[in-house]
């Protein structure tokens, strides 16, 4: 049981939240009845080893995901307390943070886990949308920018600088992001909805049109999704 759990930790832990796409599951994980089950299986693993932070991290994951934060947000920090400096815990916390609009204090969560696996550039990225979400644009460009560093075809991080472009007024970059991100990220409604607002702003009202309508049709309403990288 518990190398099962340990499986699931590394499928679904790094569903993190970025500035741009819709929500993804790893697998199976996109079925109900599959995360039921390892629900199940996560809690009857802490009714025999209540000890062990990774039946906490799978089940603060599984709440995340059915938008269940209150229990998400005990487990995450229960699991923290039996894992103290661990990254796959700091990483939900800071997702968990994310999805109830607490980004400051999601910013030292991810930082600890920046902090703990620098090379990880979703991790720059998710601390990219909550600075974003801070106003704090040059730390969120900053953050995009590390993340393109370490992985130059990691879509959201593109999305992320366009949307500093954007909101400083540069449309025409926020559009070359924009291009960017979609291009390695087809997926990412925020990107179409950026781009569709930095065409209008410099008038083409057509094309403006026609990338907000490609992303409400994808799914843009304007939250933070859960996304999963497997």
């Amino acid at each position: 049981m518990k190398s099962i759990l340990c499986s699931i930790v590394m499928a679904v832990l790094l569903s993190c939240p970025c500035s741009s796409g819709q929500e993804q599951t790893p697998g199976d994980m996109k079925d109900p009845a599959i995360r039921k089950q390892y629900l199940e299986a996560a809690t009857e693993r802490i009714k025999v080893a209540p000890n062990e932070y990774e039946s906490y991290v799978v089940r603060s994951n599984i709440y995340a995901h059915e938008k269940q934060i209150p229990q998400a947000l005990a487990d995450a920090k229960k699991a923290d307390q039996l894992k103290p400096n661990d990254f796959y815990v700091k990483a939900i916390l800071g997702q968990i943070y994310v999805m109830q609009n607490n980004y400051g204090a999601a910013v030292p969560e991810f930082t600890a886990a920046i902090k703990l696996q620098p090379k990880e550039p979703r991790i720059y990225n998710n601390r990219a949308v909550a600075f974003l979400k801070l106003g704090k644009l040059s730390e969120a460009q900053k953050d995009a920018a590390e993340a393109i560093k370490l992985d130059p075809k990691f879509g959201p991080a593109y999305e992320g600088i366009a949307e500093v472009m954007f909101r400083t007024g540069k449309y025409a970059e926020c559009i070359k992001y924009c291009n960017q991100s979609i291009n390695f990220d087809p997926i990412g409604a925020d990107a179409y909805y950026y781009r569709g607002c930095a065409y209008e702003r410099l008038g083409n009202k057509d094309q403006a049109t026609r990338d907000k309508n490609t992303a409400v049709k994808m799914g843009y309403d304007g939250k933070i999704p859960i996304r999963s990288y497997p």
